[in-house]
């Protein structure tokens, strides 16, 4: 249990909506998102208001240690922090308020004289009585409230703010309309749950930096022993193939089935209420997910929102580059046949195919079927999907450019690890691995032997679980 993390023991401490809220909630009002938006808009405005009255007497040149700007942050931001948490109950809340704004201005103007003054307080003997000599900005509670009744003043100039009740700032009802919508709209944005817009990296070393997405290292582990071994495989250049499939998966662009997000918005459930809200950002762009993989050599999608999920959101993705599908309409009936849950070889899954056609164009013309009646599909979704795009392709014919991916699961994922561990053809054959010789079964047992000293035996542990077949599944 050494490599594995909270979150494969428990998944659902990273797919709760309610934790993202709530870690929301946690943060200051004026530090998130909606709030910086609204601070971009009213900062401009207020400290130009500024600009044109006249500080209070005595305290103009000390004021000229900060910007306009500055000032202007500070007010809105505290406001913004006050009106969110509440006047509370005491008798005069706005004259509190006041007092509170004048402090956090003489703070600042004294953290600004502490840092111009660093070079000196670091060269000095005693450095505490260095620091002492630059704090200056010594007012009273009355200056406090001189420069906090300045801003107040300000303040109530911008046309963002209206009275309560009780005659206290509060956000106009239409501004706050909009922050709401605001914060709803990009409380995603993370990169935890929105896909990049362009082109990941390509893993060429243990850890890539990828600006703006999350920090991560090719294997997600905190053993020093694996770390040590991947690294040096990267050095060595002995895990290239496996880091240039993972690179060349990741590098496959996506974008939204627009014709499966209604269908998934109104009978996916709200346990998928923020993946609409994601594929809805993402309409119209092309997205990718980056990919790494744990200490098995399992991949692992880095962004939540991701092909790797269940038959709603998997419905949500299309490649975003089509082929003509060329007489290959074929793939499209595996893939309808496959998401309504028929097994069995591939003629029949064929024949599957042509006797429910009346089925499949009813759900093409109206996808909502798959929830209104018990069409009986194992992944209603998916099969709404597939239905629409073969239907699509028969009816323009081998010039119609299919954009499905067809989702084929391996075969026995065991018994195709053995096989080429053991250079046994005969199984591979089984199993339905395409080796035309016994040479290419042993080049794959070579590739496969350095994967395997990469990562520690790892197949071979991960045998004795439950779940062992489906851990097992590895690049090829």
């Amino acid at each position: 249990m050494a490599n594995v993390t909270l979150i494969e023991r428990n998944p659902a401490v990273l797919d709760t909506e309610a934790a993202t809220r709530a870690k929301a909630e946690k943060a200051p009002y004026g530090v998130r998102r909606e709030a910086r938006a609204a601070l971009a808009l009213w900062i401009v405005p207020l400290a130009a208001y500024l600009a044109k009255r006249k500080p209070p007497r005595g305290l103009e040149t000390v004021l000229r240690g900060l910007s306009y700007e500055q000032l202007a942050f500070m007010a809105l931001r505290s406001i913004l922090d006050r009106i969110h948490i509440g006047w509370g109950e005491a008798e005069n809340p706005e004259m509190i308020f006041r007092l509170e704004l004048g402090r956090r201005v003489r703070d600042e103007l004294e953290f600004a004289g502490l840092l111009a003054a660093k070079p000196y307080v670091q060269a000095a003997r005693n450095r505490r009585a260095a620091l002492g000599k630059f704090r200056r900005v010594d007012w009273t509670n009355a200056e406090c409230a001189r420069v906090g009744d300045w801003l107040w003043d300000a303040l109530a100039q911008m046309s963002c703010f209206d009275e309560d009740d009780r005659g206290l700032p509060c956000i106009r009802a239409d501004h706050r309309a909009a922050l709401e919508q605001f914060a709803e709209d990009h409380l995603y944005d993370h990169p935890l749950y929105k896909p990049r817009l362009e082109p990941p990296p390509a893993w060429t070393d243990w850890r890539v930096d990828c600006p703006g997405d999350l920090a991560a290292t090719f294997v997600q582990t905190t053993d020093p022993r694996t770390i040590e071994k991947i690294e040096a495989a990267f050095a060595e250049g002995t895990i290239r193939p496996h880091a240039e499939a993972l690179s060349r998966l990741q590098s496959v662009p996506f974008k939204i089935n627009p014709a499966m997000l209604p269908l998934v918005r109104e009978f996916a459930g709200e346990d998928y209420r923020r993946d609409v809200v994601v594929a809805e950002a993402l309409i119209g762009q092309r997205f990718s997910n980056r990919v790494r993989c744990d200490w098995r050599g399992r991949l692992i999608p880095m962004c939540h929102f991701s092909y790797y999920r269940g038959d709603p959101v998997r419905s949500l993705f299309m490649f975003a580059d089509g082929k003509p599908i060329d007489g290959a309409i074929n793939w499209l009936e595996i893939a309808v046949a496959n998401a309504y849950g028929e097994k069995g070889t591939w003629p029949e899954r064929h024949k599957w195919v042509a006797d429910n056609r009346e089925l499949i164009k009813a759900v093409a013309a109206d996808p909502g079927l798959i929830r209104r009646q018990p069409i009986g599909a194992k992944e209603p979704f998916q099969f709404a999907a597939a239905c629409i795009e073969y239907v699509a392709a028969d009816t323009h014919g081998p010039e119609y450019d299919t954009h499905l991916p067809v989702w084929l699961d391996a075969s026995s994922n065991g018994l195709q690890h053995l096989a080429i561990m053991r250079r046994d053809v005969a199984l591979a054959k089984l199993v339905n691995l395409e080796a035309t010789s016994v040479v290419n079964i042993h080049a794959a047992a070579r590739y496969q032997h350095r994967r395997e000293k990469i990562f520690d035996g790892a197949l071979s542990r991960s045998s004795h679980h439950p779940d062992g077949d489906r851990r097992c599944r590895a690049l090829r």
